[in-house]
């Protein structure tokens, strides 16, 4: 396409009809139609010739092109010349002032061609700015200035300022008193990690200054930092079961998640269960007649007063066996008493037997194995037997340990024949201790079994030791491991988990149940972790656990994980 050089001089025609100067007026940007032939001495002119580029003339047809130098565009339409100024003088500001020519030729009726200059005026325009997208990466806390008008362009050379933002969907932008734009994420972006990211927009609007104003849109992208570490949330639950045994059932964990986990523990905490009190009693017949020897399986010489076999030495095996059985139930130490009472003609202190000693009523915790044990093979013979004093003994000791006689209390009465205190006839006998007998069964609720281990100089009669007895009739034994602990029963055993329901939002985990309770020294326990919680801030998943012991006892407990991750959150 040829150009024109709007600096060439009209050429001059003298004779005839000729070319005349024209000029016209536009704004930048717009354009305007010029009949440069109207003002022509063109009685003899037969048509406009074309447009000049250079002295020679170039015929133009109509529609065609040019480009002038200055970046404006000129062509023929219909007889006139259209100037279009294009984007050539966006670069005025508004009011300015510029001017642009091109020359045109006529060609007379004679053939003559004649040219003529026309000079345009354009006056500056307010170009509106030119706003570019943005793009940033900030930090999850804390303040960023934005520089959106670092690529914002303006024609007039206008200074830029943003006049107005819009609001992302997470996080805010303002302007602030200098101008700046600046984003603050506050607190939605903090459950991001290192490598996580949230992407929001917003749009922001500038202005020349001069009226001109435009829209573009800036992307932030939020960083995580660091590692996300939830806070710690529980809730408890308690109850007493049916044996007395206090339990809580406590489920803590994670109360937020930024990737849908969360790790969680339960825990059942089980308290001691309230044992018994338990007050046991060795009555032990310990007269001259406990020198004969054993009936029964030979015991050895257990007391070691160089008389083996001896029914004092099965007495004292039969209690030494006992005593291990007892410690074997399991009971607390602390919970267990054993007194052991010597008796013959007296008791607490019975009278001095063969070596000299006397011995009184000792009470022992029947943790206490070693003094149990040492105090019974101490003992020695010697003197009556008075199953009446032998009782008032363990009545005296009763009220000193179960005031209230509210304790459990069992009585082992060991004897090998009658009682020859107070002397007279077999209901006489029995006439005496019968009050003591009452009063341990009304007042003390205790159990007393009748032992009997015969002599061979001494035949048993089984109506004493039956007539004390409570359990049933006394037992009469010719082996020191017959004497049994079933009267004192068992310890009350700690409850137990038969059942556990872990839900998320209803959903059960089937993974998880009661048989995953791992035993601790305060209870049982699970670490565990659940998924499919919502991460998202505004969305939050329940976790339940619900317990059911063997006594059909239920707990549960509760926790909430809230979703901490910005709805912007690039997955």
């Amino acid at each position: 396409m040829p150009k024109v050089d709007s600096e060439k001089p009209v050429r001059n025609v003298r004779a005839g009809p000729q070319a005349r100067a024209d000029s016209a007026a536009v704004l930048e940007g717009e354009s305007v139609l010029i009949d440069v032939a109207a003002n022509d001495l063109a009685a003899n002119a037969s048509s406009l010739w074309g447009l000049v580029q250079d002295d020679m003339g170039i015929l133009t047809e109509e529609g065609d092109t040019i480009w002038l130098d200055s970046g404006a565009s000129i062509s023929f339409v219909g007889g006139q010349v259209l100037y279009d100024a294009g984007t050539a003088f966006d670069y005025l500001g508004a009011g300015e002032i510029a001017e642009d020519s091109f020359t045109y030729s006529i060609r007379m009726a004679n053939g003559r061609v004649s040219y003529a200059t026309v000079t345009v005026t354009i006056t500056g325009d307010n170009t509106p700015p030119d706003p570019v997208d943005d793009a940033f990466a900030v930090s999850e806390s804390g303040t960023t200035i934005l520089d959106v008008l670092a690529n914002d362009t303006d024609d007039d050379a206008d200074p830029l300022t943003v006049v107005s933002v819009t609001q992302p969907v997470e996080g805010s932008v303002s302007i602030d008193g200098l101008g700046n734009v600046v984003f603050d994420p506050g607190t939605t972006f903090a459950g991001l990690s290192v490598g996580q990211t949230a992407t929001v927009e917003f749009e922001y609007t500038i202005s020349d200054g001069s009226g001109g104003s435009d829209t573009a849109t800036a992307v932030i992208t939020v960083q995580g930092e660091g590692v996300f570490t939830p806070p710690i949330v529980s809730d408890s639950e308690t109850t007493t079961l049916v044996n007395g045994q206090d339990v809580t059932l406590t489920l803590s964990g994670e109360g937020q998640t930024n990737d849908g986990d969360a790790s969680i523990t339960i825990e059942v905490g089980l308290g001691l269960v309230a044992q018994p009190i338990i007050n046991i009693f060795y009555v032990i017949d310990i007269s001259g007649s406990t020198q004969g020897t054993f009936a029964g399986t030979p015991v050895g010489d257990v007391n070691g007063d160089g008389r083996p076999n001896t029914v004092l030495d099965a007495e004292i095996a039969s209690l030494l066996a006992l005593t291990a059985e007892i410690q074997s139930l399991g009971f607390p130490p602390g919970n267990v008493t054993v007194t052991i009472v010597p008796f013959n003609n007296t008791a607490d202190p019975t009278t001095v037997a063969s070596a000299g000693g006397a011995f009184s009523t000792t009470t022992f915790s029947s943790g206490n194995i070693a003094g149990i044990n040492s105090y019974l093979t101490g003992l020695d013979y010697g003197g009556t037997t008075n199953y009446e004093a032998a009782l008032d003994s363990v009545l005296a000791e009763l009220a000193v340990l179960d005031p209230t006689g509210t304790e459990n209390n069992f009585v082992y009465f060991l004897s090998d024949g009658i009682p020859t205190v107070p002397s007279g006839t077999i209901a006489q006998r029995i006439a005496a201790y019968t009050d003591e007998v009452q009063d341990l069964i009304v007042n003390y609720g205790a159990q007393i079994s009748g032992i009997g281990l015969d002599g061979s100089a001494t035949p048993l009669d089984p109506q004493f030791l039956n007539a004390l007895d409570n359990t049933g009739g006394a037992q009469f034994v010719n082996n020191t491991d017959a004497l049994g602990a079933a009267l004192l029963g068992s310890p009350i055993p700690s409850g137990s988990v038969t059942d556990l329901v872990l839900t998320v939002d209803g959903v059960v985990v089937a993974e998880i149940d009661e048989t995953d309770l791992v035993s601790g020294p305060f209870g049982l326990s699970i670490n565990t972790s659940v998924d499919e919680l919502s991460p998202y801030l505004g969305d939050d998943s329940e976790v339940l656990v619900q317990i059911t012991f063997d006594d059909g006892s239920v707990l549960d407990a509760t926790i909430t994980v809230d979703g901490v991750l910005p709805a912007s959150y690039d997955i």
